[in-house]
């Protein structure tokens, strides 16, 4: 794993309060492929390397793995990473389609999401330490990247994750069909066209434009800085996804959030994933802005303080 400090986006304010340390770096994964990790530390938690997991013994309170949703930007999660930063070490780690990512220069790699899963599997093992209690969550693809890790239970020598924090995954992408050829075949020096051709789609049929124009903001930016050579293959596997099976299956407790009024992502899907798997529950908010708020990131915080007071009362009988 490679440490680059690069700091493009002022991290510290928004996402990060005062007293919390906040690093990023590039890890490397078997396709030759790098992706960015930004390291969120709080006060009690500063000291601990990610570079080197084997140099320090596991921390007692948990970390926390967060993988954003498709081409999603960190600024987007702000409200709600400020709520968690200064109490939990938060390990966030963009996916592979993302500008951020920088593929190898000699061969040609996937956007598949089964190649994600990897991804993960291999971040994994490189940051986090054997023993050391974690939580995984995530939104959108990346809830859905998060479905397919949890389903496959390949944890090597780290401890699978106490549990997880889902929000919005997507069990299908509902694209409309007649996007396919356009992905497939529209000429990337055009992609400026196809941006405001997907964004008009979003704005008129996705998004509660009266009650969330923001909401419309932060996709429409996505979409403007995302990298076409990226998004077009990764767009195009995902038209065949399908997370059924995953969420089926998977047997780590998992909480699920879904937006009511939220028309990107499927809320009766979730509902359908709890009445077949008891390992998972489902949290309603009224909209797609809520999943992304303070409020959602309390929901979270909830969820890491109840892991580490569990954790120090199984220590305290050890001791005991």
């Amino acid at each position: 794993m490679t440490a680059t400090p690069h700091l493009p986006v002022n991290y510290y304010g928004y996402a990060a309060p005062a007293g919390v340390t906040v690093s990023e770096r590039y890890i490397t994964v078997s396709d030759g492929m790098s992706l960015r990790l930004i390291d969120f530390q709080p006060p009690s938690q500063v000291g601990g390397t990610a570079e080197d997991p084997t140099t320090k013994a596991p921390d007692a309170k948990p970390w926390l793995l967060f993988l954003p949703g498709w081409l999603s930007h960190p600024i987007a999660w702000g409200a709600f990473l400020s709520e968690i930063t200064p109490h939990y070490r938060v390990l966030y780690l963009e996916s592979r389609e993302k500008g951020s990512s920088v593929p190898p220069m000699v061969s040609k790699v996937s956007y598949q999401a089964t190649r994600m899963v990897t991804d993960v599997q291999e971040a994994v093992a490189q940051i986090i330490p054997a023993n050391q209690p974690w939580l995984l969550a995530g939104s959108s693809l990346g809830s859905s990247v998060a479905l397919e890790y949890l389903a496959a239970a390949s944890y090597g020598d780290c401890a699978a994750p106490n549990e997880a924090l889902l929000i919005a995954p997507n069990l299908t992408f509902a694209f409309p069909k007649w996007s396919k050829p356009i992905f497939r075949w529209f000429p990337l020096r055009l992609y400026p066209i196809l941006a405001a051709a997907i964004k008009a789609y979003i704005r008129w049929f996705k998004v509660d434009m009266k009650r969330e124009p923001e909401q419309y903001q932060k996709y429409a930016s996505t979409i403007d800085n995302a990298a076409p050579h990226k998004l077009r293959p990764n767009a195009l596997s995902l038209f065949d996804y399908d997370g059924w099976r995953a969420a089926k299956t998977l047997t780590t407790p998992t909480t699920l959030v879904g937006g009511q009024s939220d028309g990107m992502h499927g809320l009766d899907d979730l509902k359908r994933v709890t009445e077949l798997n008891s390992h998972c529950t489902l949290v309603e908010m009224e909209s797609n802005k809520a999943t992304h708020s303070d409020k959602a990131g309390r929901l979270l915080k909830n969820r890491l303080d109840a892991t580490a007071n569990t954790a120090t009362h199984l220590s305290e009988q050890l001791l005991g």
